[in-house]
């Protein structure tokens, strides 16, 4: 009867939250926009909602009906909503009411479609034992604007409930393209045999976004061998694919059974089709389980990549090289550097070297990797490139037996074994290599062996320059022996005159005749005079004046 609409929302308020069932007869009027304003109605409605009575559940459903015929029916949408937002699903005695209204506002096609949404996911969570019905229900109509939130609640079902009227939904036509989509996604992570058909008929769908969903889920799934299957020949067939599967394929399990099933999937790829075979397509997914095996890890995969690297498709060899790295062990090196050696094209051999130096190195025990590299060199038979291409591995194993073994090649005439010798020891990593690095400055005509080798050189000689002594100052006086244009004198004596020591001095002093050395003989004197005035001043002053 209150004038004033504040007061009158007010006092409906008050007796919502007192649940009062005495004014369900006013509020059930008054929820009614045919008489009441929207404002009033609002409030009646949450009000009955409150209540949560038999009679307050038939009021409502009566102006959920009165009220979808009127032009106004959207202003009483944040009622529906607060009816569902502020449901005490706690309480044993208002779930029936909760769980029926819902339901009613769901399926009041005149609501907005995500208050139905909203009340849809609220009966589900009011009546959970019969969550699956609900949801197969709505999945079974033709209801298009629920289908969705259904999906996505059923990753929410409890396990009790199995996938296989899923599956009969994904295997038909009520579903749509991408409500199939999301369903693999809801599944996916469920434990039962029928989740993962349900992933593997979507790895073999032809609808891409179909497809991609399963790929992307297939990493949450009970992994079966379908599954893998399916992952491998998406590899094979769906070139557009191939990142998000090799993806899904490294966040599998860890486990042996997953990796033995991979491990099998690669070998098929040496028979028939159509899983398997030498097109472009099979060559390319290949090569990406290839390298999927080698970032798992896996020492099992190591046989199957050994025969893979056999292969004469050079992408599958670089592959299974770079794979090998990750699973071989010491015990694999024999079989490696023999197939390695195989490799008729140069460039390639040289490509697969390289990986197979990066496995060296990591070898716990460098001398055994020596061992087999020597043996493999004394055997005899190797051609001049071979030779080359165990040079480049001897020198990821820096030992003194390997060193020996290098040197040892110093003399032969093909090019790029001359190449690889130079290479090897312009970048061995101590001081040992000295005396042949000095054999190659000597010997060599080829400017390029000269500049590189008198480069590593001078970084020996720079690392010892701050404790200079005389048998450091012997070799460069073997460097200036040696040198063969003013050019390489210049290098010299740059690095000369940071080594203090009154026989560098005299060595910087006896440039000082070669007038196209002279400027930098003068400045490498006054260099090493002024370091030597605090300690040797007697050899100090026979610096030119200016070092004075």
């Amino acid at each position: 009867k209150s004038q004033d609409p504040a007061a009158r929302v007010q006092i409906i308020n008050a007796l919502g939250t007192l649940r009062d069932r005495a004014s369900i007869p006013t509020l059930a009027e008054l929820a009614i926009l045919e008489s009441s304003d929207p404002q009033t109605a609002t409030a009646a409605i949450l009000a009955l909602g409150r209540i949560s009575s038999i009679e307050a559940l038939n009021a409502v459903s009566e102006a959920l009906a009165l009220n979808a015929e009127s032009p106004s029916l959207g202003v009483l949408n944040s009622g529906y909503e607060a009816i569902i937002g502020q449901a005490d699903l706690r309480r044993t005695d208002t779930l029936l009411f909760n769980a029926t209204i819902f339901q009613r506002i769901r399926n009041s096609k005149a609501m907005p479609d995500y208050i139905r949404c909203s009340a849809l996911l609220g009966e589900l969570r009011a009546d959970s034992e019969a969550a699956m019905q609900i949801i197969l229900s709505v999945l079974r109509s033709d209801d298009a604007p629920l289908k969705p939130t259904a999906v996505a609640a059923i990753e929410n079902l409890p396990l009790k409930f199995d996938s296989q009227p899923f599956l009969e939904l994904f295997t038909g036509n009520l579903l749509s393209a991408d409500d199939k989509s999301l369903l693999i996604r809801s599944v996916a992570s469920r434990p039962d045999p029928y989740a993962q058909k349900i992933v593997a008929l979507g790895l073999a769908s032809p609808e891409p976004h179909i497809r991609r969903a399963a790929i992307e889920s297939a990493s949450q799934t009970a992994i079966s061998s379908a599954v893998l299957k399916g992952l491998v020949r998406a590899l094979a067939e769906s070139p557009e694919d191939q990142a998000a599967v090799a993806q899904t394929l490294l966040r599998l399990p860890k486990d042996h059974l997953v990796d033995m099933g991979l491990i099998q999937l690669l070998q098929e790829f040496l028979g028939d089709e159509p899983l398997r075979g030498n097109g472009h397509e099979a060559q390319a997914a290949k090569v990406t389980l290839i390298d999927v095996l080698g970032k798992r890890g896996n020492p099992l995969a190591s046989a199957a990549l050994l025969l893979q690297s056999s292969s004469t498709d050079p992408a599958t060899l670089k592959s299974s090289y770079q794979a090998l790295i990750r699973t071989a062990t010491a015990a694999d090196l024999p079989r490696l550097t023999a197939t390695l050696l195989a490799i008729g094209d140069d460039t390639l051999r040289r490509s697969c070297a390289v990986y197979l130096a990066q496995f060296i190195q990591r070898m716990e025990d460098p001398n055994s990797a020596v061992g087999v590299l020597s043996e493999t060199l004394l055997k005899g038979n190797l051609n001049p490139a071979q030779k080359a291409t165990l040079v480049t591995l001897l020198s990821a194993c820096p030992t003194p037996e390997s060193l020996d073994r290098i040197v040892g090649l110093q003399n032969e005439s093909f090019p790029a074994l001359k190449d690889a010798v130079v290479s090897a020891l312009t970048s061995w990593p101590d001081s040992t290599v000295w005396k042949p690095l000095l054999n190659v400055f000597e010997a060599s005509d080829t400017p390029a062996h000269r500049s590189q080798a008198l480069r590593a050189l001078l970084e020996i000689q720079m690392e010892e320059n701050p404790r200079a002594t005389a048998d450091l100052a012997r070799r460069y006086e073997a460097l200036f022996k040696a040198a063969k244009s003013n050019e390489e004198k210049k290098m010299i004596l740059a690095a000369l005159a940071q080594a203090a020591h009154p026989d560098t001095l005299a060595l910087a002093l006896s440039q000082l005749d070669n007038p196209a050395v002279a400027a930098d003989a003068r400045r490498a004197a006054e260099r090493i005079a002024a370091s030597l005035e605090n300690t040797h001043p007697e050899e100090a002053v026979k610096a030119p004046n200016s070092a004075r």
